[in-house]
């Protein structure tokens, strides 16, 4: 069963507007999902215009025609290879993520004072309480990447406490204390709920700036490697699509970076990078790698763990060694760091 409340999060991370379509629902728990209907905190908009074809495992997306006969309205798609077949017009239902709702049910959940108010495009004031004799206010942020205008505004306010929904801002500034809400929160068919003993234990302790673990990203059950697409646009950012979805990552968001080295990436991240570079494939006898045959075996091990844990596949993300002589893997992969 799917995690709900971190669906919901990792959504409110991309950059578009954060939908989901009832293909998505389906594997929620229903309750849950008819509390976030309840809260308010999903929002039935107008209905897609294309469905994911389940005519063959290429997982397509195709424009569904709506036909009307009298009283009667059905919804065809076509598909290469079955021809025309008829959708459920159920499953062109969408629900998008009111960021205004999820506001106010986190700043109830946590019993704060004051109306809540979108200060900024995407950064919404929720509030503040006294945690011992101090105040804090609090905020919600749909993602780190709206933390420059939000640092400046707060500058020289220490005591501020802020809520992303999975991802910590790159270079934690030192007087902002920041939570990634996916670690601190769950959700039940009563509503949202935070952890505020764990916050003031962290606020105490000064350990509030690391999350847990890396959250997986967002597949839906049944997604090939070959439906996934890696471009690196940058030293430190690839853009992953699956199945037409867009995102930018950063590498410290799939579990690529060293603290042990100040932040920079690891070994993994830079054999990630290399296999960019070769579009997919390396060898023994790339001049990359001479010398360093166990060391590779060794590294690509790692990275098919760390690639299989993120994706949440079970399937190597690489073809077998002994048929191709080299790593190549399933999915796609390409540098586009100097325009591709």
């Amino acid at each position: 069963m799917a995690d709900v409340l971190n669906a919901i999060l990792r959504r409110l991370e991309w950059p578009e507007l954060p939908t989901f379509s009832r293909q998505e629902t389906k594997e929620w728990d229903p309750a849950l999902f008819n509390a976030l209907l309840k809260m308010c905190v999903l929002v039935e908009i107008a209905p897609a215009r294309t469905v994911e074809c389940d005519g063959c495992e290429n997982g397509c997306f195709v424009e569904v025609d709506i036909q009307r006969h009298g009283e009667k309205v059905q919804g065809f798609s076509y598909c290469g290879r079955f021809g025309m077949m008829e959708v459920d017009l159920n499953d062109l239902k969408h629900w998008a993520v009111s960021m205004e709702n999820l506001s106010k049910q986190i700043a109830k959940t946590l019993s704060l004072n004051i109306e809540v108010v979108e200060i900024y495009k995407d950064i919404w004031s929720l509030g503040h309480r006294y945690i011992g004799r101090r105040r804090r206010d609090f905020y919600f942020l749909r993602s780190a990447r709206v933390t420059n205008n939000f640092q400046t505004s707060l500058t020289g306010f220490p005591f501020a406490v802020v809520f992303v929904p999975v991802t910590l801002p790159v270079g934690l500034p030192p007087d902002i204390c920041f939570f990634p809400l996916a670690r601190y929160s769950n959700l039940s068919e009563s509503g949202i709920n935070i952890g505020l003993l764990d916050i003031e234990s962290a606020l105490s302790s000064g350990k509030m700036c690391e999350p847990a673990q890396i959250i997986p990203f967002q597949t839906t059950p049944g997604t090939k490697w070959e439906q996934i697409s890696i471009r690196f646009i940058s030293d430190e950012e690839v853009k992953i699509t699956v199945k037409g979805q867009s995102r930018t990552i950063h590498f410290s968001e799939m579990g690529f970076k060293d603290r042990r080295k100040g932040g920079q990436p690891t070994k993994l991240w830079l054999i990630l990078r290399l296999l960019a570079e070769h579009n997919g494939q390396i060898a023994w006898g790339d001049l990359k790698l001479r010398g360093q045959e166990d060391k590779l075996k060794h590294n690509v091990s790692e990275l098919r763990k760390c690639l299989k844990a993120y994706f949440v596949i079970d399937d190597d993300p690489f073809y077998p060694y002994k048929e191709e002589r080299s790593y190549r893997t399933r999915f796609i992969i390409e540098d586009f760091r100097y325009g591709g």
